[in-house]
C-alpha cells in the first residue's frame, strides 16, 4: 500500500514527476477484483462562473462552460494528452489541408453523425457555423473571416473550405458546433445551457441546469463507442479547497484546479481513495500595469518594478516553500514561449533573497523623470515616496502570501506599495481599466493556438482597454506582427514572428510575466478512464470513456450494452 503521509521533500519530488497514486486494498485481505460497470453518476467539481448557453460569445469562455460544451457539442479537433491537435473522428472521417497556396481544407463528415434530435449533421451546419463565427468577438472570428468560400462537394459529406488568405490555426475552427436551425434563431435570451439551444452532437445531452450545476445524461442517439455513465454532473465549488474536499468525501468524483495550496494537495494525497496528479497548467500570473495613467504609465517606472522582482521567490509563495512545478515565466506571451523551470524543492530560505544591483541604465532613466534614491527609497522632486497601488483577486488561496512576497520585494528595491483586494480576476482587471489602481495581478489562460493571444496585446475597436487587455497596450508593430503570424502556415516563420512580438512586449514592459500556475487534478480511484490534459485539453472531452469500477460478484456477468436513457425536455 502506498504511503500517503509524505514528507515535504519527498512530496515535492513526486509532484515534480507529476503523479501521486493512491493505494487501495489492504495487506491483510485479498484485494477485491474491480470491473467497470455500466451506469452510475460522475460529478465534476469546478471553480468557475456559471456556464453559459451560447458558445459564440465571451461569456462561454469559462471553465464550467468548457466542461459542459466539451461533452455535448461536437468539434473538428481537440488537443489530446500529448498537446497535439487530434481529429474528432466521430464528426469527420477525414480533414485534409490539400493546398497551401491558396489554402484549401477539405472536410469529410462522418455519415453516422447526427444531432440529438435525429437530424443528420451536414454541410449546411458547417456553413451556418462559419457565417456565425465571422461576426463574433471571439478570437476564432479572424479564422472564419479568412475563409472565402465553404461549399459542399458533389461527393456526399465532403465540404471544401477555400481561404482568401492563409490562416495557420485553422484547426481551432468548427469547434462547439450548433445546428443551422439553432443558429438561425439565435440565443433567444438564453443564459444557462439547455438542450434546445445546445443541441447535442456528442456523447452526452443536457437534461437540466441552474447556476450551480448542469446535469448531463447519455445521448440516446450517440453513434460512437457506447457510454458507460448514466449521468455526468458539472457542479460549481466556491474554491479549489471545496472542490478537493468534495472528491475526498465522494461528493464529487473528479476535479481539476489551478488555484490550490500545499494543504489542498496533502489533503487529497492522504486519502486512499483518490488519485492525484500535479503538473503544469496554461494559467499564468502577470502583473499588468496601467499604461494610461498613474506612475506605471511611465516606462522607467515599469522597468524599475520589473527589475525588482524575484520570480523564483514569488513561485515559492504560491503553494508553499516546498512547492513544485511552478514555472518561472520569461515570456509575456504564451506557454510555448515560456521558460518553465522545474519546481522549487529546496529548503525554505533562512534569510531574505538578496537584491540584485540595479542596472545603471534603469536608474538613470528613473532619474530622468524626476525621481531620486534617498535613504533606501525612491522619491519624487517633492520628496514623496514612489508608491504603487496594486490589485489582486482575493479569492485565490495563495493571494495574500503572494502579495506579501511581492510587497517585500518592492520594498527592498525602495518602492512603496499598497495592495487592494478585488472580487475575482475580472474585478482586478476592471480596476486597472478604471484607473483605480496602478497594476493588477491577473491570471491569464494561455489559449491553444498562438493567434488567439492577440486580444491580450491588441486593442479592440473602438480603441479602449478591455478585460483581456486592461492596461490598454497599443503598439502598431505588435498588431501587424500578430496579423502576419496568424497567416504563417510554416511554423518556423510563425515562431519568428511571435518571437518578435514577445521581444517588443518585453521592451515596452506592457505586461510583467511572473509565474505559470501548476494544475492539480484529483479523482476517485474507482472512476476509470480519467485522462490528464496538461496542455489545454478539456477534462470532459474524454468523459465518454469514463466508467465506475465496482467489485465483481462471483458468477455475475457484465453486459457491454448500454441501456437507453430518457432525456427530459
Amino acid at each position: 500500500m502506498a504511503n500517503r503521509h509524505l514528507p515535504a521533500k519527498l512530496f515535492a519530488t513526486l509532484a515534480a514527476v507529476g503523479l501521486l497514486s493512491a493505494g487501495c486494498g489492504s495487506t491483510t485481505k485479498q484485494p477485491q477484483r474491480l470491473v467497470s460497470a455500466v451506469g452510475g453518476t460522475a460529478v465534476v467539481a469546478t471553480v468557475s462562473e456559471p456556464a453559459d448557453c451560447w458558445p459564440l460569445r465571451p461569456a462561454s469562455l469559462n471553465a464550467m462552460s468548457t466542461l459542459v460544451h466539451s461533452a455535448v457539442l461536437p468539434s473538428a479537433f481537440v488537443v489530446n494528452e500529448q498537446g497535439i491537435w487530434s481529429l474528432n473522428r466521430s464528426l469527420f472521417t477525414q480533414v485534409e489541408l490539400s493546398s497551401t497556396d491558396p489554402q484549401i481544407v477539405i472536410y469529410t463528415l462522418n455519415p453516422s453523425a447526427v444531432w440529438a434530435n435525429g437530424v443528420s449533421i451536414t454541410a449546411a451546419d458547417l456553413i451556418a457555423n462559419w457565417r456565425a463565427g465571422m461576426t463574433t468577438s471571439l478570437p476564432t472570428a479572424l479564422g472564419y473571416q479568412a475563409i472565402a468560400s465553404l461549399v459542399p462537394s458533389a461527393h456526399p459529406g465532403l465540404v471544401v473550405a477555400r481561404f482568401s488568405k492563409p490562416y495557420a490555426d485553422w484547426r481551432t475552427l468548427f469547434s462547439d458546433l450548433l445546428p443551422a436551425t439553432v443558429l438561425a434563431k439565435g440565443p433567444k435570451g438564453c443564459t444557462l445551457p439547455n438542450s434546445s439551444i445546445d443541441v447535442s452532437g456528442g456523447p452526452f445531452v443536457i437534461q437540466r441546469s441552474n447556476k450551480e450545476e448542469v446535469q448531463l445524461v447519455r445521448n440516446p442517439r450517440w453513434w460512437g463507442t457506447p457510454v458507460a455513465l448514466d449521468r455526468l454532473v458539472i457542479r460549481r465549488a466556491v474554491s479549489a479547497t471545496t472542490a478537493i474536499e468534495w472528491v475526498v468525501h465522494d461528493r464529487a468524483q473528479v476535479t481539476s484546479v489551478s488555484n490550490f495550496s500545499t494543504q489542498d494537495v496533502l489533503r487529497a494525497s492522504q486519502s486512499q481513495r483518490t488519485t492525484v496528479s500535479v503538473g503544469q497548467s496554461a494559467a499564468m500570473v502577470h502583473l499588468v500595469p496601467n499604461l494610461n495613467s498613474g506612475a506605471l504609465a511611465q516606462l522607467p517606472i515599469r522597468q524599475l518594478v520589473s527589475a525588482a522582482l524575484n520570480r523564483a521567490s514569488l513561485g515559492q509563495a504560491i503553494i508553499g516553500q516546498s512547492s513544485t512545478n511552478v514555472g518561472v515565466l520569461t515570456s509575456a506571451l504564451f506557454a510555448g514561449l515560456s521558460s518553465n523551470e522545474s519546481g522549487f524543492d529546496q529548503d525554505p530560505p533562512t534569510k531574505p533573497t538578496p537584491v540584485n544591483p540595479l542596472d545603471p541604465a534603469i536608474a538613470a532613466a528613473v532619474g530622468s523623470i524626476g525621481y531620486s534614491f534617498h535613504d533606501g527609497h525612491w522619491v519624487d522632486k517633492a520628496g514623496r515616496p514612489l508608491t504603487l497601488h496594486l490589485g489582486f483577486d482575493q479569492s485565490m488561496p495563495y493571494a495574500r502570501t503572494f502579495a506579501l512576497t511581492l510587497f517585500s520585494q518592492l520594498k527592498a528595491a525602495g518602492i512603496a506599495s499598497v495592495f487592494h483586494e478585488q472580487v475575482g480576476n475580472n474585478g482586478a482587471a476592471r480596476a486597472v481599466m478604471a484607473g483605480r489602481i496602478d497594476a493588477a495581478l491577473v491570471v491569464r489562460i494561455a489559449p491553444q493556438a498562438p493567434s488567439q493571444e492577440a486580444p491580450w496585446f491588441v486593442l479592440p475597436a473602438p480603441l479602449q482597454a478591455s478585460v483581456a487587455n486592461p492596461g490598454g497596450y497599443d503598439n502598431a508593430k505588435v498588431s501587424a506582427l500578430f496579423a502576419k503570424a496568424s497567416g504563417q502556415l510554416n511554423p518556423v516563420d510563425a515562431a519568428d514572428a511571435y518571437g518578435a512580438i514577445d521581444s517588443q512586449i518585453a521592451t515596452d514592459v506592457a505586461s510583467i510575466p511572473l509565474v505559470s500556475l501548476p494544475n492539480l487534478q484529483v479523482w476517485r480511484t474507482r472512476l476509470r478512464g480519467v485522462t490528464v490534459f496538461p496542455f489545454g485539453g478539456s477534462l470532459t472531452q474524454g468523459a465518454d470513456r469514463w466508467a465506475i469500477a465496482i467489485p465483481q460478484v462471483a458468477g455475475q456477468s457484465f453486459s457491454p450494452k448500454v441501456a437507453p436513457t430518457k432525456v427530459a425536455n
